[in-house]
């Protein structure tokens, strides 16, 4: 979307009509992406927070060297047997 702004913008072949019909357009579409990628992040942290109320110290281990190798061999181990399972 950044992309097509600029070039809308820049190019001199466009006339400013369009340019102001499309602008609005293109800016309203990045405002979208940017709330759903915001909501997605705050999903994610909500999840973290509802797991340390039902697994006391769950915030602490994910966030030590020993939580974080164990997420990094999981995350491997599951991508790997996906890899083998839907090739």
């Amino acid at each position: 979307m950044i992309k097509k702004s600029i070039y809308t913008i820049t190019n001199k072949n466009i006339s400013d009509h369009w340019k102001e019909n499309i602008i609005p357009k293109y800016s309203l579409q990045m405002f979208k992406y940017s709330m759903q990628m915001l909501l997605i992040f705050l999903l994610i942290i909500f999840i973290f927070i509802i797991s340390d109320n039902f697994y006391r110290g769950f915030l602490a281990f994910t966030f030590s060297l020993k939580g974080i190798i164990e997420s990094i061999l999981i995350a491997f181990s599951y991508a790997y047997i996906r890899r083998l399972i839907f090739i």
